[in-house]
């Protein structure tokens, strides 16, 4: 009697086995969306790459503002005077060439996650915010800026549409107040500090696949194979 009550209950296990595992999976897949929706709900929203003047217009108060603003020798403008006539309010100053790597004697290199963050830090920029780049001329400087910005990890960058030009054509308020060379110059003296200031709120991770280096006599034995130069 005792062999087939086991055998009956060894029928029963068998036959509501898969049953079980099968509630089991689908707990888990549930676990899993819910996870992941909780995940998305705590991140940030996404920023577009290129955002527009009236896009801008309207978000102004939840985003961070640089004015990226570069100029070739040529051009004979001043992105510095410039900022100091004029700017998108809140915005602060992003010198290229000022947040670089100091070692080299070519313009705006790459600068050190360590001098990078230090320049957010410095413009009281979190991992998590939203920032729009801008320069004077549209669309010149401001997208390597952006670059800059991407390849150090931020994601939420978006480059304005136009630049300065079209947030004036949508007749958007200007900032005309004084501007000192201090406010001109803290993102650049924070970056050539990085050494001395110790550990960073900011965390920048350069994404090396991004970046291509190479030697300048290799770049120029390249180009004189394949152009003639």
């Amino acid at each position: 009697m005792q062999a087939v009550h086991s055998s009956k209950l060894a029928c029963l296990v068998r036959s509501t086995l898969p049953h079980h595992k099968a509630v089991a999976a689908a707990g888990r897949a549930a676990f899993r969306r819910h996870r992941a929706v909780g995940v998305q709900a705590m991140s940030p929203p996404a920023l577009p790459a290129v955002v527009t003047a009236t896009w801008l217009k309207d978000n102004l108060s939840s985003v961070k503002v640089l004015d990226t603003s570069w100029y070739l020798p040529p051009m004979g403008r001043d992105a510095r005077a410039e900022f100091r006539t004029c700017r998108i309010p809140c915005a602060q100053f992003w010198d290229i060439d000022g947040v670089c790597d100091p070692n080299t004697d070519l313009p705006h290199m790459l600068p050190s996650e360590e001098a990078f963050a230090a320049a957010a830090d410095a413009l009281s920029i979190g991992n998590d915010d939203a920032v729009v780049v801008y320069d004077g001329m549209g669309m010149f400087a401001a997208p390597r800026a952006w670059w800059t910005w991407k390849v150090f990890g931020h994601d939420r960058i978006a480059v304005l549409e136009g630049g300065l030009p079209a947030w004036k054509a949508v007749g958007a308020d200007l900032d005309t107040s004084a501007v000192n060379e201090q406010q001109l110059n803290t993102a650049t003296v924070a970056a050539r500090a990085a050494a001395f200031s110790g550990s960073t709120k900011y965390k920048a991770i350069l994404k090396r696949e991004k970046v291509c280096v190479c030697e300048l006599g290799m770049l120029w034995s390249a180009l004189d194979m394949s152009t003639g130069w």
